[in-house]
């Protein structure tokens, strides 16, 4: 139960940072990370739909992570491994999307990466505390 609620609240801060930053520099990042248009070939999904699926990635991160944790692994590889995942992920994300306003930029790289390492940090602080 604990890292449920763990994956539900690093999925908001993940998401809560991305429209703080697309709103301070005008980017697409937020959009970005929920977008699935690529998946449904549809231009519009419902953001409740695209924000479950995103709850649902951060939970298998979160119930993995806790795992390796309760069992005494250490969750600097996983952690390490997020990051370099995430910094490929951008421009997957970005190559893949059907819509055209998505685009490989430092300013949206640099907000993905920022609201992806605070994601990371909430994440290992909040697996620590709680577990």
């Amino acid at each position: 139960m604990k890292t449920t609620t763990i994956g539900i609240v690093t999925a908001l801060i993940l998401y809560d940072i991305l429209l703080i930053y697309d709103t301070l520099f005008g980017t697409h990042t937020a959009p970005l990370l929920l977008n699935i248009d690529f998946l449904t070939h549809r231009p519009h999904v419902h953001i409740l739909l695209e924000f479950a699926l995103h709850t649902f990635i951060s939970l298998v991160v979160a119930w993995t992570a806790g795992s390796l944790y309760e069992r005494g692994r250490p969750l600097r590889p996983f952690m390490i491994g997020l990051f370099l995942f995430f910094i490929i992920l951008f421009p997957l994300m970005v190559i893949v999307a059907e819509s055209p306003v998505y685009i490989i930029s430092p300013k949206e790289f640099s907000g993905w990466m920022i609201g992806h390492t605070f994601y990371l940090i909430t994440l290992y602080l909040l697996i620590r505390k709680m577990l």
